[in-house]
């Protein structure tokens, strides 16, 4: 190293998911190389919970264990594929494709995307067979699908900028408070909202946790299925046909000649002295210092280092902010019975852990995770948070793949038939000691309390991650937050230099 990379002020890096990678690369491109720059990584890969798993299935199919979706309202995401040559993004959910609800006890196709003659279909239009959706009052029955949820969400327009770091604005005339202490459940039975209407909302809101146990506001506030639905329309959806890792994957060879990665490196321990902040890392704990520190990593992870030198404001913070449990699991099938007509595999239902649970409780959504490879092959995804998740994080893995098909027998019957047993599995994100949680939620009354103090700096030490975005839970939210990190690292270092 010459003298002139010596004396250069350092930034150290703790992850190297997307916040870390991007905040890295941005750093540098905005300062033209003027910060050495380190990235400290618990894991042995880049890419956090943006994960493409390939074993233990075969036919070089894959499936991801994190990230799938890209909309077109994601721009930075969509920007930095292209920028990075990533010209594998296919589009997986057009709008001739029908979604559909299964019951336990009858079949639905949700019309959400369906059209006729331009127009959306009812929610009770009668198609061949199904019958239509149950308990629905008349007026609820005589809209699509992007109308029914304006009626109930979309009179909330003015607590959509979720990414506005000025939010919530003075104007706003909403009593705001009182819609984060109310839970999500308590504000759709408010709002006018029948149980039938509630039943099939559900599954459209329920990616955290029981609708119950969800601040009103919080989900309110998510634009991705607020402002989008109101607005804009329906979105267009789009994946990497060759994984989702090949993103980070991406940022990590661009970073290769100018940033250090190193991996298997924990962090267990944070201290500050004056404009000085170390980290000591690794099994070996070894000692590394530099003049900002760059946290891009989950609270629900960062909450287990020792002794952090921060405010009480922030602490609490840090130790209170919940992470949703997501429980998937992946059977590998020959054939893909799931797929019939225009049924794309996105498909919602009301399996819950047991059919006495509340109507916020939350049901298992099943997805095609194969949309965008060629091949007669696929894998069917389960995706289960609140009570179910957990349930199902209990289990071992082989009960979570049993599991999973027996519920679905009565849906595809001789699935089990098509079934690659040896080559099924799971990933449950509360087991994975570097995330403990999937993406991180507001409980009723969390929201106003715990938001003002997720991005503040404490001393020379920065917090990048989804969980200090506007868009919570998605790679665009990761992504934005590295950006943000970086101008106020270059902000705060000028300012000194003043």
């Amino acid at each position: 190293m010459n003298t002139s990379q010596k004396t250069r002020p350092k930034v150290i890096i703790i992850g190297a998911g997307l916040a870390g990678l991007s905040t890295a690369f941005q750093l540098f491109q905005l300062s033209r190389g003027l910060f050495d720059i380190e990235i400290l990584e618990a894991r042995n890969r880049v890419g956090g919970r943006v994960e493409t798993l390939r074993k233990p299935f075969s036919y070089k199919l894959f499936a991801e264990a994190g990230a799938f979706w890209i909309s077109d309202k994601h721009a930075l995401t969509l920007y930095y594929c292209r920028k990075f040559g990533l010209n594998n993004i296919k589009e997986i959910l057009k709008e001739n494709q029908e979604l559909q609800y299964i019951s336990q006890d009858f079949q639905f196709k949700c019309p959400a995307v369906v059209r006729e003659d331009g127009q959306p279909l009812p929610l009770g239009s009668r198609t061949k067979k199904p019958s239509p959706w149950p308990n629905l009052r008349m007026d609820e029955s005589q809209v699509g699908l992007y109308a029914f949820l304006s009626r109930y969400l979309c009179s909330y327009r003015a607590l959509l900028d979720a990414g506005d770091p000025n939010w919530p604005y003075p104007q706003i005339s909403i009593d705001v408070e009182k819609l984060d202490k109310m839970n999500f459940l308590e504000f759709l039975k408010n709002t006018g909202a029948s149980d039938g209407a509630i039943d099939l909302m559900r599954p459209w809101f329920a990616w955290w946790d029981n609708l119950e146990k969800l601040s009103a506001l919080s989900i309110l506030r998510d634009g991705a299925v607020t402002r989008q639905l109101c607005d804009e329309g329906h979105p267009r959806w789009y994946t990497l046909s060759d994984g989702m890792s090949q993103l980070p994957e991406a940022f990590q060879h661009q970073l290769k000649n100018i940033v250090k990665i190193t991996f298997n490196a924990p962090v267990v321990k944070i201290t500050q002295n004056g404009n000085a902040v170390t980290v000591t890392h690794g099994n070996a704990e070894k000692q590394l210092s530099g003049d900002y520190l760059v946290c891009a990593i989950p609270f629900s992870t960062l909450r287990y280092i020792e002794n952090l030198p921060f405010s009480p404001n922030k602490l609490q913070t840090i130790h209170q902010l919940r992470y949703s449990t997501v429980a998937r699991v992946y059977l590998q099938c020959r054939k893909r019975v799931w797929k019939k007509g225009k049924f794309n595999g996105v498909v919602f239902t009301d399996i819950r852990k047991n059919s006495q649970e509340g109507i916020g409780s939350c049901g298992m959504n099943l997805l095609d995770m194969t949309l965008a490879q060629n091949s007669e092959n696929g894998i069917l995804q389960a995706y289960m948070v609140g009570d179910l998740g957990r349930e199902v994080t209990a289990m071992k893995e082989v009960d979570r793949i049993r599991f999973f098909a027996n519920k679905i027998k009565p849906f595809y019957p001789g699935i089990e038939k098509e079934v690659d047993w040896g080559h099924c599995t799971s990933k449950c994100w509360d087991n994975d000691e570097w995330a403990r949680g999937a993406y991180h939620m507001f409980e009723p009354g969390q929201m106003m309390t715990l938001i003002p103090h997720i991005t503040n700096t404490e001393g020379h030490v920065f917090f990048a991650g989804d969980h200090t975005s506007g868009r919570p839970g998605w790679m665009e939210g990761a992504l934005q937050s590295g950006h943000r990190v970086a101008k106020e690292i270059l902000k705060m270092h000028f300012q000194k230099a003043n």
